[in-house]
């Protein structure tokens, strides 16, 4: 009975929902919110989920993480080349760069890493170069933004 009700409950919207955007990729939607553990544990999924074309990884900062901000988003961001992503897209200021400098200090080779300030510019940039196949994850902390990104992609 308690499987029954786990199987008819609504995804919710934002977290792990994977949705097909036009161009035939589908896109893990978690952009809802974060924490260095919520952006492994995707990343996770990311890496283990059927795919056919390019893995890739959109993330963006996460929030309250006081002093330790730094040093917790270059774990993600090593965390995420280790799980081997197709592409890393990190979007944001000086945190994205600590994910991105950490990716880089990972092996992740400079054209797997594309770096952009805004959530405008990562639509603009990456929604049109995602085809069938393609398998994205999203995440961010909610400030960040990116639900922003996934609404664009799946308009497209």
């Amino acid at each position: 009975a308690a499987l029954a009700a786990v199987e008819g409950m609504p995804q919710a919207s934002m977290r792990l929902d994977v949705r097909r955007a036009p161009s035939g990729a589908r896109v893990i939607d978690d952009s809802y919110n974060a924490a260095p553990a919520s952006m492994a544990a995707s990343l996770d999924v990311l890496s283990q989920m059927a795919c056919e074309g390019r893995r890739i990884a959109v993330l963006g900062e996460m929030g309250e993480l006081g002093d330790e901000a730094a040093r917790l988003h270059g774990y993600v961001g090593a965390y995420a080349a280790a799980k081997g992503v197709d592409l890393l897209v990190l979007v944001g200021g000086a945190l994205a760069d600590e994910m991105a400098e950490a990716a880089r200090t990972m092996g992740l080779s400079e054209d797997a890493i594309e770096r952009l300030a805004t959530v405008d510019d990562a639509a603009r940039v990456i929604g049109p170069v995602l085809s069938a196949g393609d398998l994205v994850l999203v995440k961010a902390s909610r400030s960040a933004g990116l639900d922003t990104f996934v609404r664009g992609v799946l308009a497209r």
